[in-house]
């Protein structure tokens, strides 16, 4: 293949927008990045729990992005703000586990106090988003993924429409494989665990994430999944971007995440390049960032065009994020696509 190659623009149904200031700058990052699609997580300071919550905050994203509005789902959630949601056009939820990752204060200890609840889901259309790691903190971090997955498997059997997101074990692929069979099992796939492994990411604070980055052999089974062409596998990057002073701490940990965002497109292109260099392969890269992820939620194939060249981009030091200083992701670091 030459040296340019024509993708769509990036969906990106996991994207982590912030609060305040903050947000119109990640915005256009955002697009800068490559996206024209954004799914804002629900997991602001207090939470976007009803209807108009989520849609005041979605309101607030440039008319230029499509959005996804994600409310979160609790054990306080009721009924009727299920119908709530529904009546708004609200057809995403996020269940995420207590105290397990960013602003989880809101989440879920009891998953099974929640069954009825997701069947309901599942009549309404409401589609549920899973952060899969265990709510029991006994689990370790490593093992917390592939241990939620008889959960996944509870919900699904309810009826609804699961996604897990931001998947990182290898482990699970035979079970997602399974799962997928029912016609109502997603699972999304970030660029940064695509692009890296826990050996090699050990002790940068930029690459501290939620779930974990894992293994080699999970890094390699993630990839393989992808160019096998599924239509149920899905990008999104989960683009967590911290202050510096969060990243680097003098006491207690450093915040999770890993921002990607500017050069989210650009990082799926290096994780999965061998996918570029046929012509099927550029199909399937295009499926996966971002047809999949419109057929999903129902939005329309994108008219618009992107073009990714084999060329050096060095990612910058840092962002200005309104009154913060974001780093990046591989801050510094070189990878052969260039965003035109």
């Amino acid at each position: 293949m030459g040296s340019e190659v024509f993708v769509e623009m990036l969906a990106n149904p996991h994207c982590h927008l912030r609060e305040g200031e903050a947000m119109e700058p990640l915005i256009k990052l955002a697009i800068k990045g490559g996206a024209d699609l954004l799914g804002p997580m629900p997991n602001t300071a207090l939470g976007l729990t009803t209807a108009r919550q989520v849609k005041e905050y979605c309101g607030l994203v440039s008319p230029s992005i499509q959005v996804l509005p994600i409310a979160m789902m609790n054990e306080a959630t009721t009924y009727d703000m299920l119908r709530d949601w529904t009546a708004a056009g609200i057809k995403d939820c996020k269940i995420y586990p207590l105290n397990r990752t960013t602003r989880s204060h809101n989440g879920v200890a009891h998953y099974g106090s929640l069954l009825h609840r997701v069947k309901y889901c599942g009549k309404l259309g409401i589609k549920v988003h899973l952060h899969p790691e265990h709510p029991c903190m006994l689990i370790d971090n490593r093992d917390a993924e592939y241990q939620f997955w008889p959960i996944a498997d509870m919900f699904l059997n309810e009826g609804a429409t699961i996604v897990w997101e931001h998947g990182t074990d290898a482990r699970c692929i035979p079970l997602w494989k399974q799962m997928a069979r029912t016609g109502r099992f997603f699972v999304t796939l970030t660029a940064h665990h695509l692009a890296t492994t826990e050996t090699l990411s050990f002790g940068d604070v930029r690459a501290a994430c939620k779930p974990t980055i894992k293994t080699l052999i999970d890094q390699l089974g993630l990839i393989s999944l992808i160019e096998e062409g599924h239509s149920w596998v899905v990008a999104g990057l989960d683009d967590a971007p911290h202050p510096t002073n969060a990243k680097h701490v003098h006491e207690d940990c450093c915040a999770c995440g890993a921002y990607t965002a500017p050069f989210g497109l650009q990082l799926y292109a290096y994780a999965l390049g061998r996918m570029l260099e046929t012509k099927e392969g550029i199909v399937k890269f295009v499926d996966f960032t971002s047809r999949n992820a419109r057929r999903l939620h129902g939005f329309r194939p994108c008219s618009r065009k992107a073009i990714l060249v084999r060329k050096p981009f060095r990612i910058p030091n840092a962002y200005e994020v309104g009154s913060w200083l974001v780093e990046p992701f591989w801050a510094g670091r070189d990878i052969g696509w260039t965003l035109l």
